[in-house]
Formats: structure tokens, C-alpha cells, sequence
């Protein structure tokens, strides 16, 4: 009689456990499903900053990345040979380019702030006066190669006036041609940089621009919706490896600000639901 009641009382314990772990299992399927749709602050496994993570890994881990930069500066060079052909030499040809992104590598520093669970612009000013982002694969190059065709290279960036001093020590050190404060164009005021293009365009030839950013090509993809910028994109088809190159950015970028109607004041949360109900899915 003793043995069947054991029997019967483990027989009972087992079940209790198994609905206990049938119930749990429910429970954590449940939160799962509703995460993407409602954040929640304290699964620190899924933030903002961890979803930036393949983004900057790809950058410096994928031998894509790299073959990338090379393909788009062997272009430039037979865009360069070609176009001086063609050139009007009645006034200097000449080549702008952009630098973040386009010519040096600072996904260093995003891996700092991705690190730190801080944001932009958080060491930034720290991290260029340091000057010490390594080029791209392939830019030094090319651009030196530009000088050698008497092609002269005009650097815009978007990057404050008062870290000139950092930039160029960062460029003269990779050895790029022209790095004086003449051919770089920083930002002052004004965030667009079609004023600075245009003082360049009125003195010189300017046959190709280079660039990782729409902006960095003309002022019509600023400030502008999802779908207004790919239509833009449409409309300089022909543009696009001829005069225009541009370099893939995943880390950063107008086409990010887009995704949150460029308030870049929302915090990392907000950010990281609204990149949430941007995807695109299949049911």
C-alpha cells in the first residue's frame, strides 16, 4: 500500500512540474512575440546601440566592405582618364570628395560610443583631434593619382570649423594630396554644403564628386522624406558612376535621419521602436 502511494505521489509531482514548465515556456513565447511591438527598456540583449553592432562590424570586419572601396576608387581613376579627354581646359579640372566615410574610416569611434552605450556626439570632438582614422582601401591612391593628372582635390566636410586642426593632421599624415586649409572646406554656419560646392564650381572644372551621403552630391536629397529621396535618386540615374560615386555608409547618415524624420533629439528607445515598425516583413 506504501509503494503505491509513493507511486502516486511522484506520479503527481511530475505532472505539477511539467505544467509549471508547459505554462513558463507559454509566458516567454508570449513576451517574445510582443517585443517588436512594444520596447521594453530592460532587455538590455536588443537596444539601440546593439543594433548598430553589425553595422560598424561590417565595416571593419567584411572583406566586402574593402572590395567595395576598391571598386569604386578603380572607377574613379578610369572616370579621371577618361574625363580629361574630354575636359574643358580653359579652366583646372578638379575633384571634390567628402571625408568621413569617403576617404578615412571612423568606425572606431562608433565602436567607442557602441561600447560605452553612449551617442553622437559623444568623444567625437575628442576622437578627431586625435587624427588618427586610417584611410580607405584604395583612397589615398587614387587621389594622389588625380594630382598626378593635374586634377586638384577639394575636401567638404560637414565637420565643425574649430577641428580643422585635428583633420588635416589626420590627412597629411595618410599622406593625401592637397591637405591644406585651402582645399578643405569645413562647416561654419551653414549645414549644407551646396554654398561651398558652388565656390568651387565657379573656379575650377569639377568633373567628379565622391561621397557616402546624398548631400554630398547636391542639395535636392536634403531634408527629405523615405520616398522623396529615392526619387530624387531616380531622377540622377544617369549621374550615378559617371560624375557621381558613392560609397556605402551602414553606420550612420541622412538616410537613418529620415527613418525618424531627422528629430535626432528622440532618445535611443523611441529610435530603436520606430527602426522596429520601419521593417519590412513577410507573414
Amino acid at each position: 500500500m506504501k509503494r503505491k502511494i509513493t507511486v502516486f505521489i511522484i506520479f503527481i509531482t511530475l505532472v505539477v512540474i511539467l505544467v509549471m514548465l508547459i505554462s513558463c515556456n507559454g509566458l516567454e513565447d508570449k513576451r517574445e512575440a510582443e517585443f517588436p511591438k512594444n520596447f521594453k527598456s530592460n532587455r538590455d540583449t536588443y537596444n539601440y546601440n546593439t543594433a548598430r553592432l553589425l553595422a560598424v562590424l561590417y565595416h571593419q570586419k567584411s572583406a566586402e566592405y574593402k572590395a567595395v572601396c576598391y571598386q569604386t576608387f578603380n572607377i574613379a581613376r578610369l572616370l579621371i582618364d577618361l574625363k580629361l579627354k574630354k575636359v574643358n581646359l580653359e579652366r583646372i579640372p578638379a575633384i571634390i570628395v567628402d571625408v568621413d566615410e569617403t576617404i578615412i574610416d571612423n568606425s572606431p569611434y562608433e565602436g567607442k560610443i557602441i561600447k560605452d552605450k553612449k551617442d553622437y556626439p559623444y568623444l567625437w570632438d575628442d576622437w578627431c583631434k586625435k587624427g588618427i582614422a586610417q584611410p580607405l582601401p584604395g583612397a589615398v591612391e587614387f587621389l594622389n593619382y588625380a594630382k598626378s593628372k593635374g586634377v586638384e582635390v577639394f575636401y567638404i566636410t560637414n565637420r565643425k570649423s574649430y577641428l580643422l586642426k585635428g583633420t588635416l593632421k589626420n590627412l597629411k599624415a595618410l599622406n593625401f594630396p592637397f591637405a591644406d586649409e585651402k582645399h578643405i572646406l569645413m562647416r561654419t554656419t551653414d549645414n549644407s554644403k551646396e554654398g561651398r560646392r558652388k565656390v568651387i564650381s565657379s573656379k575650377y572644372n569639377v568633373i567628379l564628386l565622391i561621397g557616402d551621403n546624398l548631400a554630398d552630391f547636391s542639395n535636392v536629397f536634403e531634408n527629405k522624406s523615405i520616398n522623396d529621396r529615392k526619387t530624387e535618386v531616380d531622377k540622377f540615374k544617369l549621374l550615378w558612376g559617371d560624375k557621381f560615386l558613392i560609397l556605402p555608409n551602414t553606420m550612420y547618415g541622412d538616410w537613418e535621419g529620415a527613418i525618424y524624420n531627422f528629430n535626432y533629439e528622440l532618445d535611443k528607445k523611441s529610435k530603436l521602436q520606430i527602426l522596429l515598425n520601419k521593417l519590412e516583413f513577410f507573414n
